[in-house]
């Protein structure tokens, strides 16, 4: 980082840290003390970021208005960008990985539902209408 380190924070279940820096967030393994994945980006400072309870997913907040969901092993954004109408102070996973909270100078708190269950359904629409979901598929997408 030319600008600093601002934020960083551990994975819960894997060997990695995050840390940001203005617009920039990057992974690193501890034990070899590499980057892991791509850079991810904002187009304003980054405010917050968090793994999701199984460390492979993490949210960021930005003062672009935006909170997103990134991969931790790619760097690349999953997901819809979840939008507010002023900074985005904070994100977090709900303890079970399937919702995010967020909030915003604009005065909201927004829960947004991650995977959206429609994204689920359209991925895996030829299955629903051809063949049952296989137990570990039920137990896997929570629908048991």
């Amino acid at each position: 980082y030319d600008s600093g380190i601002i934020f960083a924070n551990f994975c819960p279940k894997s060997k990695f840290i995050v840390t940001t820096s203005y617009a920039t967030v990057m992974i690193w393994d501890i034990e070899t003390g590499k980057q892991v994945g791509e850079t991810m980006k904002h187009n304003g400072y980054v405010y917050s970021v968090h793994f999701n309870p199984e460390g492979n997913l993490l949210v960021t907040t930005s003062n672009d208005n935006c909170a997103k969901i990134w991969d931790v092993k790619t760097g690349k954004q999953v997901g819809e960008t979840i939008e507010h109408e002023n900074y985005v102070n904070f994100a977090q996973f709900s303890p079970d990985g399937k919702f995010v909270v967020s909030v915003s100078r604009d005065l909201t708190v927004k829960i947004t539902e991650f995977p959206p269950l429609q994204n689920l359904i359209e991925k895996y629409s030829k299955k629903f209408n051809s063949t049952p979901l296989t137990e570990k598929e039920l137990i896997e997408y929570n629908f048991k």
